[in-house]
C-alpha cells in the first residue's frame, strides 16, 4: 500500500493529510505530487518522512516506477514487523 497525495489540495494542506496517514500507520508510504512552485513544501515534506515527490505534470513512468518501489518498502516493512516509517 502506497498513496500519491498533493501538496495542493482545496480543503487542506497535503502535509496535514500525510500526518494524518502518518498518525494512522508511520509505515504507508506516501508520494507528494507538486508543482515546482511548491518544491520547497515537497522537501519538507521527505524531511518529515515522506517517501519521495513528482512534478507536475507527471510522468506516467516515474509514477510507476516511484510507486512500485514505495509499493516493495511498504511490503518489506510489513514483513519485518514495523520500522519507525521513515524512508529517507
Amino acid at each position: 500500500m502506497s498513496f500519491l497525495l498533493d501538496l495542493r489540495l482545496p480543503d487542506q494542506s497535503g502535509l496535514e493529510v500525510f500526518q494524518g496517514i502518518r498518525n494512522l500507520d508511520a509505515r504507508i508510504p506516501v508520494v507528494f505530487v507538486t508543482t515546482a512552485k511548491t518544491a520547497d513544501t515537497a522537501i519538507e515534506a521527505m524531511k518529515q518522512g515522506a517517501f519521495d515527490y513528482l512534478f507536475k505534470p507527471l510522468d506516467l513512468g516515474q509514477v510507476r516506477k516511484v510507486v512500485g518501489e514505495a509499493v516493495e518498502v511498504s511490503k518489506r516493512m510489513r514483513r519485518a514487523g514495523g520500522g519507525d516509517g521513515d524512508f529517507a
